[in-house]
């Protein structure tokens, strides 16, 4: 009698259970029918086989002429990609360009792409286009607290909505908006105290755009680096017609608004929705957190939890969201659930730092015989020379302890049958430009079943590191959408063709096309 009702109990909270879940697509329709629509583009950049014009072997041995086809690019390859329709940068263009965006929110760490920034300036102008920019302050990053040499009245009026007339003031402009020279000399009255900061000339292009009416002038937010609570303003996200009763469009991504739409190997989603949905409105208040709660983490992440409780739509099933600061260990958790569950683990990174995803994969690798792979950029691969012949450090975005990472998993999944050795654990490497400062930018984990079928994905603006998971302002996303998960699977099989193993590495760091040797 107990097992007979355990059964009916368990059937009937399946069903309330299949009852009262929403997916994204029926949320949206329920709200505004007939305007949803989820894409997923890739950059996957149209890239020939640059060739060496020296001799060069693989660590196996084998003789190489040129780097993968795919993989290595140069900004030559720009202008084929980012024409294609499914360039991430032309749906960009499109969408800043359709005469029914009348207004657009945009946060992202960097922001240098100038096909995307020509758009707006344009529609700025010639339609009054509401634009409102927002991105990683630009006095932070030299390795110094800026507030230890912004005056405070600077430092506080940067944290306001900025409009192209704080740029006149051409004090606040130097020590906000360029760096200082650090080669500057006080004797020679021809030294520069100041000198351009690049990361910073396309946001005020945009800023500097003339508006036909004063209400929809550009405005511009700096955000992140609040002391030792906050870290990057590294969220990845574009808003589009926000206050739309009807129908708004949300872009997020693991790429900034750079070569990260067009050279970099990167996900881009784009989703068309209700904005009479949780999903939508939970963008709401990121987007309002950051404006009006962005300057300490604390207020932001009161205001986030306040926002989304304040919400009156049910939260869907298919899609879920994580904003950190705040809900960085649920991001954690959620991570660790696929990981637990999961037959098979494929991931793509960028930065691959964080312990508890590395010891909880490393225990299940090695313990629960989980098979695991990772397509990583080969910064991460050239890392583990950390120093240059000459005993200088290289200037490359990953360091040795995350290539130590990957052997550490790699140990983990070697194991031996009939007097054969093998490994659960697969690693390889995307062989970028770093000449160009181009990258496989990729950071997602897809959990597949026993049978391989992807069953989940998790993906966003942020890396792999504690500071994504804690002090950054990121974006993360845990998605079952069938569509989604069918483009990532898709997707990953693509990067594996064209990322190289250990053995198919070149024995040296050599720019194609001209002899620049980075490592000897």
């Amino acid at each position: 009698m107990k097992s007979r009702l355990l059964v009916f109990f368990t059937i009937q909270s399946l069903f309330i259970s299949n009852v009262w879940s929403i997916t994204l697509e029926q949320a949206s329709d329920r709200g505004t029918p007939g305007v949803f629509n989820y894409d997923v583009l890739f950059t996957n950049p149209v890239c020939d086989g640059f060739e060496y014009e020296v001799e060069i072997k693989s660590e196996e041995g084998e003789l190489l002429t040129k780097k993968p086809v795919g993989a290595w690019c140069s900004k030559s390859s720009a202008d084929a990609s980012g024409a294609r329709e499914s360039s991430p940068q032309n749906r960009l263009v499109k969408i800043i360009n359709d005469p029914t965006t009348k207004e657009i929110f945009l946060t992202y760490l960097s922001f240098s792409n100038g096909a995307v920034t020509d758009a707006l300036v344009e529609n700025i102008e010639s339609r009054d286009l509401k634009v409102t920019l927002m991105f990683d302050h630009p006095a932070f990053g030299s390795g110094i607290h800026p507030e230890h040499f912004i005056p405070a009245q600077f430092m506080e009026r940067s944290r306001t909505a900025l409009k192209a007339s704080d740029l006149e003031d051409q004090q606040f402009f130097n020590y906000v908006f360029k760096k200082r020279n650090e080669n500057f000399n006080a004797e020679n009255p021809n030294s520069p105290r100041w000198v351009n900061n690049y990361k910073v000339n396309r946001p005020l292009q945009i800023l500097q755009a003339e508006s036909q009416t004063e209400a929809n002038s550009p405005t511009l937010y700096l955000r992140g680096h609040d002391r030792s609570t906050l870290g990057y303003a590294h969220n990845k996200l574009i808003i589009v017609n926000p206050n739309d009763p009807e129908k708004i469009t949300l872009v997020f991504s693991s790429g900034n608004m750079s070569s990260g739409a067009i050279l970099h190997h990167e996900n881009w989603h784009f989703v068309t929705l209700s904005p009479k949905t949780y999903f939508a409105q939970a963008h709401m208040c990121l987007m309002n957190g950051m404006i009006d709660h962005g300057l300490t983490k604390n207020d932001f992440v009161r205001y986030i939890k306040s926002c989304r409780r304040d919400i009156s739509y049910d939260e869907e099933s298919d899609i879920k969201t994580f904003f950190v600061p705040g809900e960085g260990d649920a991001a954690f958790e959620q991570v660790k659930a696929m990981i637990n569950r999961a037959s098979k683990i494929d991931m793509a990174a960028h930065r691959f730092s964080h312990s508890g995803i590395i010891n909880l994969l490393e225990d299940r690798i090695e313990d629960d015989g989980l098979k695991f792979r990772l397509i990583a950029d080969d910064d991460m691969y050239w890392a583990k020379f950390e120093y240059r012949s000459d005993r200088q450090r290289h200037r490359f975005p990953n360091n040795a302890r995350e290539y130590n990472n990957v052997k550490k998993l790699l140990e983990a999944g070697e194991y031996r049958r009939n007097n054969r050795s093998y490994n659960r654990a697969k690693v390889q490497f995307v062989q970028t430009n770093h000449w160009s400062r181009l990258l496989h930018h990729n950071k997602f984990i897809l959990e597949r079943n026993r049978w391989g079928t992807v069953k989940s994905v998790f993906c966003g603006a942020g890396n792999f590191t504690k500071a994504a998971f804690s002090k950054n302002y990121e974006n993360f996303y845990y998605i079952t959408i069938t569509s989604v998960r069918t483009a990532f699977a898709e997707q990953y099989d693509y990067l594996w063709e064209i990322s190289s193993t250990h053995a198919e590495m070149p024995e040296r760091n050599i720019k194609p096309n001209g002899d620049n040797t980075l490592i000897q």
